[in-house]
């Protein structure tokens, strides 16, 4: 303005000014709340898809399961989930007190979904298993397991634990025992 005053620039108002025009210059720090406004969730836009934890089920038992079959045989520890979409994966974990009862026994875990053997690397096919050659001795150890799963279904799906005796020795493999628990879990994760 030719001539004229512009008054004070410090009581300007601000209010409709655009974050786009501030090019240059600094904000005092008093011009800035003393508390910042809660982060909230629904704030959290545009994020990739993929990678989610979309539900996560437990399993729990108490009971044994002792047996000398050489065929696979299921214990009570088991979790049901029904995956919402087709496209999820499964992270199943598993874990229990495994001991051979002596006699130089050999034992082995596996876990299924449904009547599928997921487990099939390692010896006799299982994930991981206990074994002592001293047939005076007893051996307890933990039977442990992290799979990653893709069922390709919406449909509710079974996991359960299965063991079986893989000799050498005559006496029997137990899953659980000494009154201990078994868990299992299993998570779903968005494509």
């Amino acid at each position: 303005i030719v001539g004229g005053t512009f008054g004070s620039i410090n009581a300007a108002n601000l209010t409709n000014l655009n974050a786009t025009a501030l090019t240059s210059g600094t904000v005092p720090d008093a011009r800035f709340p003393a508390t910042l406004p809660a982060i909230s969730g629904a704030n959290l836009t545009n994020l990739p898809a993929g990678g989610k934890i979309l539900q996560v089920v437990q399993g729990l038992t108490g009971s044994d399961t002792a047996t000398s079959n050489t065929d696979w045989t299921a214990t009570a520890l088991t979790a049901n989930i029904t995956p919402s979409s087709s496209n999820s994966k499964i992270i199943i974990m598993a874990n229990g007190l495994f001991d051979n009862n002596g006699g130089g026994s050999q034992g082995d875990g596996a876990i299924y979904r449904d009547s599928t053997r997921l487990t099939s690397s390692g010896a006799n096919g299982s994930f991981g298993g206990i074994y002592l050659s001293d047939p005076s001795q007893r051996l307890f150890g933990m039977l442990s397991t992290s799979i990653l799963d893709a069922p390709s279904t919406t449909n509710q799906i079974t996991y359960k634990l299965y063991i079986k005796h893989s000799g050498p020795g005559s006496t029997y493999v137990t899953f659980n025992s000494q009154g201990g628990t078994g868990y299992i879990i299993l998570m779903e994760v968005s494509a």
